[in-house]
């Protein structure tokens, strides 16, 4: 997603950071359009933090390996 600005409110404070938190299970092509959902509606996640079963295991290794391709 590359780096973010961070923002500040009025008063000069910064404002939390936007996590998209992800748990595609074993379909990791969803994050993707659903994080370019969340950024065309004015959300803009810092980062994605992805949730995961074991990814040791099946069916959740593939799909680890398949969104570190990304």
């Amino acid at each position: 997603m590359g780096t973010m600005r961070r923002k500040w409110n009025k008063a000069g404070d910064p404002l939390p950071r936007e996590v998209l938190p992800a748990t595609p299970g074993s379909e990791p092509q969803v994050v993707t359009p659903v994080s370019d959902l969340l950024c065309r509606q004015g959300f803009h996640p810092a980062e994605v933090v992805v949730f995961h079963p074991d990814p040791a295991r099946e069916p959740a290794r593939s799909a680890v390996l398949r969104l570190q391709q990304k």
